[in-house]
């Protein structure tokens, strides 16, 4: 019995982590990656701008909408997903916060001067093929369907 118990037991944690693993968003950390891959299958970029050490809003964002099943099944089919997290300048503290900081680690990601943020949490839609041509910002928190509303990509599915 106890060793029908801890099969069932184990069972169900593998499933339950496979399922887990299939609806995460796999982020991209790298702008030039995220070129290469929009490229190949046309879809556009999201850029997500955030602060998951110490900002409330992008807390609440990746809690509420970024991290669950939907988004999970929104982003494998519309979007190639690509995150700045500044959490790493926040989080040591023997790196000073400065703009010169923030500016280093966007280009250490390969971001371009002209993506730039205006906040957190910071969203931009765009196509790289075509240039400064930015489909959707938004800043600040917002629920799966009014971010998908608000960047231009149509009500959520």
């Amino acid at each position: 019995m106890r060793t029908l118990l801890f099969s069932l037991l184990l069972t169900f944690s593998v499933a339950q982590s496979l399922t887990s693993a299939e609806n995460e968003v796999q982020w991209l950390t790298d702008y030039n990656e995220a070129v290469a891959q929009s490229e190949e299958t046309g879809k556009p970029i999201f850029l997500l701008f955030t602060n998951s050490y110490s900002c409330g809003p992008c807390i609440l964002l990746e809690k509420n909408v970024l991290s669950t099943p939907e988004f999970a099944d929104f982003a494998q089919s519309e979007i190639i997903p690509l995150k700045v997290d500044f959490a790493p300048i926040y989080r040591d503290k023997n790196i000073p916060s400065s703009t010169k900081n923030l500016i280093a680690f966007r280009h250490k990601q390969n971001i371009p001067d002209d993506l730039k943020y205006r906040g957190w949490p910071y969203l931009i839609l765009f196509n790289p093929s075509e240039a400064a041509s930015y489909d959707g910002q938004l800043r600040g928190f917002q629920d799966l369907e009014s971010m998908v509303d608000g960047i231009g990509l149509g009500p959520a599915n």
